[in-house]
């Protein structure tokens, strides 16, 4: 950590919470917040120095920057200085901007890039309706530069704010229209995904993928990660410490809106593991055809004694010939599981006992395997999550049922430690519904799933001229990884166990006692899904390792080079899981005013709060909860108010982004 700023309550000066921010490896920084009582949604959260309202009085000047840095350059020169905490993608609440009305006028200091911008627009936009008369806009600097960059003398400084320009508020009716916040606080101070935790051939891989297909580079991160997850199985075994081993059983799910190319994406990867795994079950099937039609004979014979045997045949006889063609039965090893799609926990539980207790779905759409989870296609008010759940964990699965087979009326398929890989891509609709269900939310298997929420490309994947085809030559890591771990399943019975170093295994229990230190405090809110973030590290680590050896490389220690890479990606899932918590858990304004933007397709443009009560949507039956989640609209730039004569009027424009197709595309 290399600075840390304290976020206090305007009114009693009391202790919000700290930001911390740190330095990673390659020199980016990263955020991270130590909460000091309940969580606030980012929106709700003070500006940084919000305590000195009324400093210079209502005839003084006030400088707002975007960051607690920022505002700390500005302050070090003796003007009244705030920041805003929410990062450029939010924009404060009203309460949260309040103090600065206390000032007469009020210089936006924007970070310089688009970004930064548009969020001291909003903001601009929000104090004119709160009734602020002199909002200037300030921007210093090249691309990138901010206020705690301006390196200028007392002079220079005053120069600088004198050409800040008056805010334009014809904006509120035409002109450059910045993209929407997500409503709620989905992606508040979420920081980017390490990708600099991934191994360079998986690097190389994602790259690849990401620039041929347009897509956010975190899409085909996790499917590169359960891929080798996927196909190492219940062929490795990772040793977590001393007596406590795991199957790299993972669960990745990637929130993703419509029409962001989550089947171009996981395409490639899909072929790869498919050509391989399909090589691998013919060659199988070669090397033991010989005893596979021998243990048909076989059982055939077995049915016919159940079928042929008459009253006065000796039943010792007919049991003793039984046990001898059962004794006879050669031992073959399963064969490797090609990943499947959409599929019932039924047909998993089956698919599972076949191919030796393991499975991975593999989903661009999972929407059906969340529904199956929830318990759609299930009589009764439960859910079915429970095969995810003991296949993640490697809990054992007990399941019965009844057959059409008069000779085998009750089929029980008992499976003694399953190992279960599941990656999908789910629409953000289908992730709230799961933390909705207070029965998910309880049984442990939403604190398992490790989240990713793709950034949103649609409208800025333009294509140029002479554009590259897909390069097969930046995937050859990520196949000779697949490759060299099928080939090793093939020749071993017997799991392989990976074990941690010694570095890397007194690195692992001080990641352990860090986060069980905050169990009661920052995570007491989320205590199950911090307290399985060391385990899913280490199941991480095994998959870095698997996903850097060659053929010939021989050793099975995880370094701890490559502990650090898991930790960084644990670190990330589990801040992605906590925020995604948090977002899913709506307030009843912004739910609904999700459900407006859900009907933006059809509804008039412009249109009026009488067009939303018209349609009758569940909470939106007074003008009350209409007019507060219009306002939550509007605060998030999916809307604006109309102008008529220079007076706001009770008409609204649609951003278009929010008009645009909200099904799923073909890629």
């Amino acid at each position: 950590m290399i600075a840390a700023w304290d976020i206090l309550d305007p009114a009693t000066g009391e202790r919000l919470a700290t930001h911390e921010r740190y330095q990673k490896r390659d020199g980016r920084k990263a955020f991270r917040w130590k909460w000091h009582g309940d969580a606030r949604p980012m929106p709700a959260m003070p500006l940084y120095r919000a305590t000195l309202t009324g400093t210079n009085g209502a005839h003084g000047l006030a400088i707002l920057c975007e960051g607690e840095k920022s505002a700390d350059a500005v302050a070090a020169r003796g003007t009244p200085a705030f920041g805003t905490v929410c990062g450029a993608a939010v924009t404060p609440g009203d309460d949260s901007l309040a103090p600065l009305l206390d000032f007469a006028r009020v210089v936006l200091w924007a970070d310089a890039d688009e970004p930064g911008r548009a969020h001291m627009a909003r903001i601009a936009a929000r104090l004119a309706a709160l009734g602020h008369g002199d909002i200037r806009m300030l921007e210093h600097g090249d691309e990138k530069h901010d206020a705690a960059d301006f390196a200028g003398d007392a002079q220079a400084f005053a120069n600088v704010l004198e050409t800040a320009r008056p805010h334009d508020l014809e904006i509120a009716d035409g002109g450059e229209w910045p993209e929407p916040d997500a409503l709620g606080n989905t992606d508040a101070d979420l920081p980017p995904f390490p990708l600099d935790a991934l191994t360079e051939r998986l690097r190389r891989t994602v790259d690849e993928i990401s620039r041929f297909s347009k897509v956010a580079p975190e899409g085909p991160a996790v499917a590169v990660l359960a891929a080798i997850a996927g196909v190492a199985g219940k062929g490795i075994l990772i040793e977590e410490k001393p007596g406590l081993c795991h199957h790299p059983a993972l669960f990745f799910l990637a929130i993703a809106d419509p029409s962001e190319r989550k089947s171009a994406l996981l395409r490639p990867v899909r072929d790869i593991l498919r050509g391989r795994v399909i090589a691998s079950r013919e060659a199988h099937e070669a090397r033991h055809a010989d005893a596979i039609l021998r243990n048909e004979i076989r059982g055939r014979q077995l049915d016919a004694i159940r079928k042929t045997a008459k009253r006065d045949a000796d039943p010792d006889e007919l049991a003793r010939q039984a046990a001898e063609l059962r004794n006879a039965m050669e031992t073959v090893p399963p064969a490797l599981p090609l990943p499947v799609d959409d599929c019932t926990s039924q047909f998993l539980v089956r698919y599972m006992a076949a191919h030796g207790e393991e499975a991975f779905v593999l989903s661009p759409e999972g929407r059906n395997t969340l529904d199956q989870v929830l318990g759609r296609y299930t009589k009764g008010d439960f859910t079915d999550e429970s095969v995810y759940l003991h296949g993640i964990s490697g809990d054992p699965i007990g399941r019965g049922r009844v057959g059409n087979d008069p000779a085998r009326p009750f089929e029980h398929v008992d499976l003694a430690r399953p190992c279960l890989n599941v990656c999908v891509f789910v629409q953000p609709d289908k992730w709230r519904a799961l933390l909705e269900n207070g029965a998910m939310r309880d049984s442990g298997l939403v604190s398992r799933i490790a989240i990713v929420r793709m950034p949103r490309m649609a409208g800025t994947r333009f294509e140029r001229a002479a554009e590259l085809p897909l390069d097969d030559r930046a995937l050859e890591g990520f196949r000779a990884a697949v490759d060299h771990i099928v080939r090793a399943r093939e020749l071993f019975d017997e799991p392989t166990t990976l074990t941690l170093s010694t570095d890397a295994a007194e690195a692992r229990r001080s990641f352990h006692n860090e986060i069980e230190s905050e169990i009661a405090g920052a995570f007491a809110d989320h205590a199950d899904t911090a307290g399985k973030a060391v385990t899913q590290a280490v199941k991480l680590a095994g998959v870095l390792h698997l996903a850097d050896m060659d053929s010939g490389t021989a050793g099975n220690a995880i370094t701890l080079e490559t502990w650090q890479r898991a930790e960084s990606l644990g670190r990330y899932f589990l801040t992605a899981a906590i925020a995604a918590a948090r977002a899913g858990q709506e307030s009843p304004t912004t739910a609904a005013a999700r459900r407006i933007l859900d009907r933006a397709h059809d509804m008039p443009d412009p249109f009026t709060a009488r067009d939303v009560l018209r349609r009758g949507l569940s909470g939106l039956t007074d003008k009350g909860a209409v007019s507060e989640a219009l306002e939550a609209l509007a605060d998030c730039g999916w809307i604006r108010p109309t102008l008529d004569r220079g007076r706001p009027t009770k008409r609204y424009q649609w951003h278009p982004a929010a008009r645009a197709d909200r099904k799923e595309t073909a890629a």
